[in-house]
C-alpha cells in the first residue's frame, strides 16, 4: 500500500473531543497527521457553491500546506485529489497516516469514497452526548460570532429548515447529533474491526485508557507524549459580542488574527473574553431530549452499548 495514501480516518462527530485526539496522536512518532486537521476531500455530496460567505472565507488554501515547508491549519475542502494526496507528502514512513475530518460523519458520501480509495483504512469515530454536543457547537458559534440567536430559537430555526447543510447557515444542532444513520453508513461499507467508536465522555475521565485502547487499535506502540492529556479549550463569552460578529462576519477578525503576535493574541483574548461559560437551560434540555430519544435507542442497537446517560 503506497505509504502516502491516508490509512486512519478521524470522522467526526464535531464538538466531539477530535481536536484533542489529533494532538495528541500528533505527538506520536509512528503517526503523521495531516497538516490541514479538516481537509474534508471524500465528503462529496457537500455542496461548496453553498456555503455561507463567513464559512467559506475562514477555508484555508489547501497549496499552503503542502511541500516542504506546510502551513498548519484547522479547515479546509480539498476536491482534487491530487492536491490531497500532496498534503500527506511530508510523511517520513510513519505507520500512520491520518486525518480528522468531522464532515465525513455527517457525509452521505464518504464512507463509501473512503473505501473506495483504502479499504484497508481503519476509522475512527468520536460520540458526545448529542445534548452536550449541540449545545457546545451553540457556544463555540455564540464565541465565533456567527451566532446571536438564543439556543432555542436556532434549533427552531433548524428544525423548520430541513435543507440545511454542512457549512450554511449555523448550526446543524440537531441533525449532526443523529448518529445512528452517520455510524452505520460506516459499519456497512468497513469490516467492524477496522472501525472504533470512542465516546467523549469516557475518553476525557479515562485518557489514558483511552489513548492505550487508541494506540492498540491502530497498531502503534505506547508513547508516553500521546498518554499526557492536552488541556481542551474551553469556549468563554465575549464581553463584546455585536463587535465580535461584525469583525467574523466581514473576515476582519482573521486578517487582524494573522497579524498580530500570539503573546500579544493571549493578552487581547483575556480582555476580549468573560470567564463566565454558559450552561444548558434545563427546559432547552428537555427539549433537546424529544429529538434525540429514539435515535439515542436506535444507537444502543446498534453499537449493543448502554447510553442511558445520554437520555
Amino acid at each position: 500500500m503506497n505509504p502516502m495514501i491516508p490509512n486512519c480516518f478521524v470522522v467526526g462527530a464535531m464538538k466531539a473531543g477530535t481536536t484533542m485526539l489529533y494532538e495528541s496522536l500528533n505527538r506520536h512518532d509512528e503517526v503523521f497527521c495531516c497538516p490541514i486537521k479538516e481537509p474534508n476531500h471524500f465528503c462529496s455530496d457537500i455542496n461548496q457553491s453553498s456555503f455561507a460567505p463567513y464559512y467559506a472565507d475562514e477555508l484555508a488554501d489547501p497549496l499552503c500546506s503542502t511541500g516542504s515547508n506546510p502551513v498548519h491549519a484547522h479547515a479546509s475542502h480539498v476536491d482534487d485529489y491530487d492536491t490531497y494526496i500532496e498534503l500527506f507528502k511530508q510523511a517520513k514512513g510513519e505507520s500512520v497516516i491520518a486525518e480528522f475530518s468531522t464532515s465525513y460523519l455527517y457525509s452521505s458520501k464518504a464512507a463509501e469514497n473512503i473505501f473506495h480509495m483504502n479499504s484497508q483504512a481503519r476509522v475512527i469515530i468520536m460520540l458526545r452526548n448529542p445534548i452536550e454536543r449541540a449545545f457546545s457547537e451553540y457556544l463555540m458559534n455564540r464565541w465565533i460570532g456567527k451566532e446571536s440567536r438564543t439556543f432555542k430559537d436556532a434549533v427552531a430555526y433548524e428544525m423548520k429548515h430541513e435543507d440545511l447543510g454542512w457549512g450554511q447557515k449555523p448550526g446543524l444542532y440537531v441533525e449532526a447529533g443523529l448518529y445512528t444513520k452517520q455510524v452505520a453508513r460506516f459499519l456497512a461499507v468497513f469490516p467492524a474491526s477496522q472501525v472504533k467508536v470512542l465516546f467523549t465522555d469516557s475518553f476525557a475521565s479515562n485518557f489514558q485508557g483511552s489513548m492505550r485502547a487508541t494506540c492498540d487499535f491502530l497498531s502503534i506502540p505506547i508513547n508516553e507524549l500521546v498518554l499526557t492529556q492536552i488541556q481542551a479549550n474551553e469556549k468563554k463569552k465575549s464581553k463584546f459580542f455585536l463587535i465580535n460578529k461584525v469583525l467574523y462576519m466581514t473576515g476582519l477578525k482573521k486578517k487582524i488574527t494573522s497579524i498580530v503576535p500570539n503573546r500579544l493574541k493571549r493578552k487581547l483574548k483575556k480582555f476580549w473574553y468573560s470567564n463566565d461559560t454558559e450552561r444548558i437551560s434545563m427546559e432547552d434540555k428537555n427539549m433537546m431530549r424529544g429529538y434525540f430519544k429514539e435515535d439515542i435507542i436506535q444507537l444502543e442497537h446498534l453499537l449493543s452499548v448502554d447510553l442511558s446517560h445520554w437520555k
